[in-house]
């Protein structure tokens, strides 16, 4: 249990104090006290945060098929995770991207007190994970069977050998349902942060899902929506063949009884274990910046920020050119109608009083 909590610890030490050697890795240090030098992040910054954590994922994933122990949950965990291996001589470019997807949630973690997530459509659990270890109370809620087996796994393994004291559960559960039941007081997790990571491309209706989500967080809560963004061509292609694929060789009086009005469901269905009720999942709907942002408004949220990225195609991105692409990333943002082509959107928004 200590060996990878020491490593862990000591790339923070290293970090906090700009130093290189590794001779300072805390090993006289008591496992509590350890614990409490991961949870001073105050002086790191975001970046820094997420730079230690990816770390932690690429020893993990050498570690996967001893703790999972199941060829069925090890293909579906390296199909997600896989690029995060070591030895990728551009392995920079997925903590790159990394980086850019969670320096917005690791800030709203960090700035509250008590932070009590509700991350929707968890998957395989990664950033219940670091919400986890940033000292949040983390409940993971994903439809997906397997995925969720991953992930309870993956939070056996954490618990055991880098945080004992996680509190983090993961749920295959139909959000909707979950919502509902937490609204009418029979649920015990009213969060203060809800996180949908590539999730509401796939609730139906998600009209439905926001007004529910408005309810059951507590007072000055956030949610966090990131995305693909539709606007931009080589997403919007990507998404049109995979949507397409899933019908491949079926008539098209078939396909219809799949479409409603503008959203297309899965050709299958998931089961919620505890109802055993089906549930209908779009299809890849992506939705553009304003179609959310109008979405959230209705449910009653005030939309604080919106912010699309990634505008640089990977094969440019040369690690020792990483600082002057984010600075020409900054400049296209000020451009107002290049700005809204970036690859992926984040969109935080508020509830706003009681």
């Amino acid at each position: 249990m200590g060996r990878a909590g020491r490593e862990i610890i000591g790339r923070i030490i290293l970090l906090k104090n700009g130093r290189e050697d590794r001779s300072c890795l805390p090993e006289c240090y008591t496992w509590r006290e350890m614990i409490k030098l991961w949870q001073s992040f105050k002086g790191l910054n975001p970046d820094e945060i997420i730079n230690v954590f990816y770390s932690q994922l690429q020893e993990e994933i050498g570690l996967a098929k001893g703790f999972l122990n199941d060829e069925r949950l090890i293909k579906e965990y390296m199909a997600t995770l896989g690029r995060y291996r070591t030895g990728n001589e551009r392995d920079h470019i997925p903590k790159y991207h990394f980086a850019n997807r969670l320096r917005d949630a690791v800030s709203l973690i960090l700035e509250k007190m008590d932070p009590v997530v509700l991350d929707v459509g968890s998957g395989l659990g990664t950033e219940s994970l670091l919400f986890g270890l940033l000292g949040a109370k983390v409940l993971g809620v994903d439809i997906h069977p397997v995925r969720t087996e991953v992930a309870k796994k993956r939070g056996i393994w954490y618990r055991y050998n880098i945080y004992s004291d996680l509190k983090l559960e993961f749920a295959q559960r139909d959000i909707i349902q979950f919502l509902t039941e937490t609204k009418d007081r029979k649920g015990d997790f009213f969060p203060n942060t809800l996180l949908l990571k590539e999730t509401i491309s796939h609730i139906f209706p998600p009209e439905d899902f926001l007004s529910l989500a408005y309810s059951v967080l507590q007072p000055n809560g956030k949610i966090i929506i990131m995305e693909s963004n539709p606007l931009n061509f080589a997403m919007w292609i990507k998404n049109w063949k995979d949507r397409a694929s899933r019908y491949k060789n079926m008539p098209k009086h078939e396909k219809k009884r799949f479409r409603r009005g503008n959203i297309y469901l899965y050709p299958w269905k998931f089961q919620d274990p505890n109802t055993r009720k089906e549930i209908s999942i779009c299809n890849e709907k992506l939705w553009r910046p304003w179609q959310l942002r109008d979405m959230l408004r209705t449910a009653g949220f005030f939309v604080e920020k919106v912010n699309i990225y990634r505008f640089v195609p990977d094969p440019l991105m040369i690690e020792r050119l990483l600082g002057f692409w984010s600075n020409i990333e900054i400049c296209i943002k000020k451009i107002p109608t290049i700005s809204q082509l970036g690859v992926h959107q984040i969109i935080i928004a508020s509830k706003q009083g009681k």
